[in-house]
C-alpha cells in the first residue's frame, strides 16, 4: 500500500522495516522526458568510416575492434543493427575481437535504454539484454514464429568482418552462451558464420579474483575463493591470429568450444565430484522469452514494464572430468596442471535462490588437498596435490609442457612462455609455504 513506502530521493525507495532480502519489489511509474539512446552506435560507425575513408594523410588500411564484457556485448548489437555498414555501404570494421558476451547484446539503443544492465548476471534479468536472436545465422523461434539471425543485416550489405568470440565459464552460466550455437530448445548445433571462431577458456571466470584466493571482497562475499585463471595471455596471441587473418588470410586457430553429444550437456546431467562443503548449483539463472510490447522491435518502445514473460530458453553448461574442471574447452596451464577446481559459478551470500542468482560474473577456485592422507580423511573425491606431482620440479615440468603445447596452436605467444611459466610456479610456492606452516 502506498502509505506503508516512500521515496528518499528521485533513485531511492525505502520502507519503514526494511526490504527482505533476496525478495523482488516491484516500483511501476510512469516516466518522461527520456534522453537519447543508442546514438554510440552510429557514432562508433562514423568515426571507424572516417578512419578508413576520411579525408587525411595517414589513412588506415584496416580497424580491428576489441570489446570485452559490456562493450563485446555493445559490439554484437552493433553487428545486428547492421552499423558494419557505413552511409555509403562500405565496410567498417575489419575484423572484432568479441570477448565474454555470451549470446546477449545489450540494453542499448530503446526507450529508457539502460546500457550498464548485464542480465541476471546483475540481477537485472528482466531488461532487455539477452535477446533473439543469438546465433550467427539465420534461426526460427517454434513457439514465437520469429525468425532472425545476429549477422543478417552484415551478410545482406556484404560487410561481415572476421569475428574471434570468446567464452569464459561464466558465459555458460550467466550468459545464456550455448545459444551462440544451439537451437533455442538446446536440441541441435547451429554453425557459427564462416568467417567466426569461437574459443572456449574451460574454468576461466567472466572476472578473474587476484591471487591468493579470496573469499570477500567490497563487492560482496562468496560461498567458494574466487577463481583467478585469467585467458589474458592468450587474448594476447589471438589478436595477432585475428589480425593475421584480416590482414593476409592466414587461417586462424580452429574454433574450440563444447559440442552437443559430446561436452556441452544440461545442468542436471554435470557429474560434479564430492568435494566437503562444495554444493554444486541445483538451479542456474534462467533466460525468458519476453514481450516487452508490439513496438519494441520495431521503434524500441517499451510497453509492457514489467515485461510479459514466456517459455524459458533451453541454457547448456560444459561437462566437467573427475576434478570438476571443464570439458570441451581450451586447458590454459592453471586448468590443464590444476592445483585444485576452477568453476564459471560460485554463490553469492547470502544466497538467492529464488531469484536463480549465483554470483554474478563471479566463478570458484576450490583448492585440492595436500596429501592423500588428508583427502581421505575429508571425503574429498579429487587427487590430492601430493598425488598429483611428486614435486615442484615436476609440477613446473608439466607446466612448461602444456604452454608450449599451446603456443604450437597459436594460443599462446613464444616470448611469454618464462613469464607463464613463472607465474604458476610461484602459486605452486605459495600452497606449499603454507603447507609448511
Amino acid at each position: 500500500p502506498r502509505p506503508d513506502w516512500a521515496f528518499r530521493d528521485p533513485c531511492t525507495v525505502v520502507l519503514p522495516d526494511g526490504f527482505e532480502p533476496g525478495q523482488f519489489y516491484e516500483l511501476i511509474y510512469q516516466g518522461v522526458n527520456p534522453v537519447l539512446a543508442g546514438l554510440g552506435e552510429a557514432a562508433v560507425s562514423d568515426f571507424v568510416s572516417w578512419l578508413k575513408f576520411g579525408e587525411h594523410p595517414e589513412t588506415v588500411s584496416r580497424v580491428l575492434g576489441f570489446g570485452y564484457s559490456q562493450s563485446a556485448r555493445f559490439l554484437r548489437d552493433f553487428l545486428y543493427r547492421g552499423f558494419n555498414a557505413d552511409e555509403r555501404g562500405r565496410q567498417v570494421f575489419d575484423g572484432l575481437f568479441i570477448a565474454s558476451a555470451g549470446a546477449g547484446r545489450g540494453s542499448f539503443d530503446h526507450r529508457y535504454a539502460m546500457p550498464g544492465e548485464a542480465g541476471n548476471s546483475v540481477l537485472s534479468d528482466l531488461r532487455p539484454v539477452d535477446l533473439f536472436p543469438f546465433t550467427d545465422g539465420i534461426e526460427k523461434d517454434p513457439l514465437t514464429g520469429a525468425s532472425d539471425g545476429l549477422l543478417r543485416l552484415a551478410e545482406l550489405s556484404q560487410t561481415v568482418p572476421k569475428i574471434f568470440y570468446t567464452y569464459s565459464s561464466t558465459e555458460y552460466w550467466a550468459r545464456v552462451g550455448s545459444l551462440a550455437y544451439t537451437t533455442v530448445d538446446g536440441m541441435h548445433e547451429l554453425p557459427l558464420s564462416s568467417s567466426a571462431r569461437l574459443y572456449f577458456y574451460a574454468g576461466t571466470p567472466h572476472s578473474p579474483y587476484p591471487f591468493p584466493p579470496i573469499r570477500n571482497t567490497r563487492g560482496g562475499s562468496y560461498a567458494n575463493y574466487g577463481n583467478f585463471a585469467n585467458a589474458g595471455w592468450s587474448f594476447r596471441a589471438l589478436l595477432l591470429d585475428l589480425d593475421e587473418w584480416v590482414a593476409k588470410g592466414t587461417k586462424p586457430p580452429d574454433s574450440v568450444y563444447p559440442h552437443l553429444g559430446a561436452d556441452l550437456v544440461s545442468r542436471d546431467r554435470v557429474e560434479f565430484p564430492k568435494i566437503p562443503g562444495v554444493e554444486f548449483p541445483p538451479y542456474m539463472p534462467r533466460n525468458w522469452r519476453v514481450d516487452y510490447g508490439p513496438d519494441f522491435s520495431t521503434e524500441g518502445v517499451i510497453a509492457n514494464e514489467p515485461p510479459k514473460l514466456g517459455q524459458p530458453y533451453t541454457v547448456l553448461v560444459p561437462r566437467v572430468n573427475r576434478d570438476g574442471n571443464d570439458a570441451g574447452g581450451i586447458l590454459l596451464p592453471e586448468v590443464a596442471v590444476p592445483l585444485g577446481t576452477f568453476t564459471g559459478w560460485n554463490y553469492q551470500l547470502p544466497v538467492l535462490p529464488n531469484l536463480n542468482y549465483l554470483a554474478g560474473l563471479v566463478g570458484s577456485f576450490i583448492p585440492f588437498t595436500m596429501t592423500a592422507e588428508e583427502r581421505k580423511k575429508s571425503g574429498d573425491a579429487r587427487l590430492s596435490i601430493a598425488e598429483r606431482y611428486t614435486d615442484r620440479e615436476d609440477y613446473v615440468e608439466k607446466v612448461r609442457a602444456s604452454v608450449e603445447t599451446l603456443v604450437q596452436r597459436r594460443l599462446l605467444r613464444a616470448e611469454d612462455v618464462n613469464a607463464i611459466v613463472d607465474q604458476t610456479a610461484a602459486r605452486w610456492d605459495y600452497y606449499d609455504d603454507s603447507k609448511r606452516r
